[in-house]
């Protein structure tokens, strides 16, 4: 049996059902007259982020999730983080409902987002890791263990004495990661993690997350507007356009 056929008869750790993802937003149109008007009669639009999402991923895969931009990458990966609640359907992430935000849960899962750093800028990269251990309780042997490593991988080691706001944004991206991966989660959701990263440090990057899937049987869904930025580390891609899934590639390319 091949490993695609033996992954599908287990229990899948991320599966997303008819979810759905809508926004109320407050319409404002260009000009003073039509701002005032608003000011006493609001008209709010219904906006739909995700449409009818349907897909499974099983332990060990590592799934890339591709679109333009505003096509709703960013939204499914926060709702299987569980940062925002799906409207209809049903998301599961390692058993649990993601939107419950449980602590066993958020214990279990690693988080990046692109866009928005989760670190303390003002801190020596070294400090602002340290505080990530206390928040999650990581054995010092254990945690110094996971950033020598990580931080060795991704070209970050002797960095971790800067203040992380001095650092680019490719070098912040790098140690988000290590953070996240310093708590050993079994789920890894990164939302633009190549972000201002080179060409060679993307390809460290995914090499270590291959590496992690097949060592620890990590699982991870890696965002992307850029489908060539994923080619060397996913088993396969969900193609989003403008909220739909448009394609699923089952099969590695």
């Amino acid at each position: 049996m091949d490993q695609e056929s033996l992954s599908r008869s287990e229990t899948p750790v991320i599966e997303a059902v008819s979810a759905s993802k809508t926004y109320t937003r407050l319409r404002r149109e260009a000009g003073l007259r039509r701002a005032l008007i608003a000011l006493i009669r609001q008209e709010w639009v219904t906006v739909e982020a995700l449409s009818d999402i349907n897909f499974r991923v099983y332990q060990g895969q590592i799934i890339g999730l591709v679109g333009p931009n505003g096509s709703g990458k960013s939204s499914l990966i926060k709702m299987l983080a569980g940062v925002i609640p799906a409207t209809t359907g049903i998301v599961r992430v390692l058993g649990h409902i993601p939107s419950r935000r449980k602590r066993e849960f958020l214990r279990r899962i690693g988080l990046v987002l692109g866009q928005r750093s989760q670190l303390l800028q003002e801190l020596p990269a070294c400090e602002a890791l340290n505080l990530h251990r206390a928040v999650y309780d990581i054995p010092e042997d254990a945690f110094k263990a996971s950033v020598d490593e990580y931080s060795e991988l991704l070209g970050v080691a002797d960095l971790l004495q800067i203040e992380l706001r001095q650092l680019s944004l490719g070098e912040r991206m790098k140690i988000e990661l290590v953070a996240v991966l310093s708590h050993g989660p079994e789920v890894l959701l990164l939302d633009e993690p190549t972000i201002g990263l080179d060409n060679t440090s993307i390809t460290a990057m995914m090499k270590m997350l291959r590496d992690l899937a097949s060592r620890d049987l990590l699982t991870a869904i890696i965002s992307s507007h850029s489908i060539e930025a994923l080619t060397e580390v996913c088993d396969w891609y969900l193609n989003l356009v403008k909220g739909e899934l448009h394609k699923s590639y089952c099969l590695p390319l």
